[in-house]
């Protein structure tokens, strides 16, 4: 371990009120440094893979630095499969060939960047969204904004809720 490494280990712990001495082990500290709380940055990272952390789950920075790495393994490994039969169709029924070795990966940016949907659309259109001219709705695009909308949504309607109780 760096000594710049074990310097910002050692603030952090005391920003905490962790309690250590100069003569506490290395590994010791690292232990103490994994067992606190997840932080924001790390709640932020998970986010960005589609997960909502919950408060109740009362992660640590460890636990949540281990799923980090595991989720995004997946997310490596599961890129380099084949496209799906799913992926496949779908690009097909929009007149695209999926040349044979196309990956799931490649098959999802081939997806993203076709046209919005007619139900994509009519979801703009009955929740009154404007839609920006100058950019080109694709269906990855659409699909973001959809569920950013959906997802702000439901923690506004899971917040006022608790706010009840």
């Amino acid at each position: 371990m760096s000594n710049k490494t074990l310097f910002a280990i050692k603030k952090e712990l005391s920003a905490k009120g962790v309690p250590f001495d100069d003569k506490t082990p290395i590994h010791e500290l690292k232990k103490l440094f994994d067992s606190l709380p997840v932080t924001s940055g790390q709640i932020r990272e998970l986010k960005l893979l589609g997960i909502d952390y919950k408060e109740k789950w009362n992660w640590t920075r460890k636990t949540a630095s281990e799923f980090i790495r595991d989720a995004e393994d997946f997310i490596r490994l599961r890129n380099l499969l084949p496209a799906s039969p799913k992926q496949r169709i779908l690009l097909m029924e929009n007149g695209i060939d999926v040349p044979k070795g196309t990956t799931s990966a490649g098959a999802s940016k081939m997806i993203n960047e076709l046209p919005a949907t007619d139900a994509q659309l009519a979801y703009f259109e009955k929740n009154n969204l404007k839609i920006n001219p100058a950019k080109k709705l694709t269906y990855g695009l659409a699909h973001q904004m959809i569920a950013r909308r959906e997802r702000r949504f439901l923690e506004y309607k899971l917040h006022n809720i608790s706010d009840k109780k």
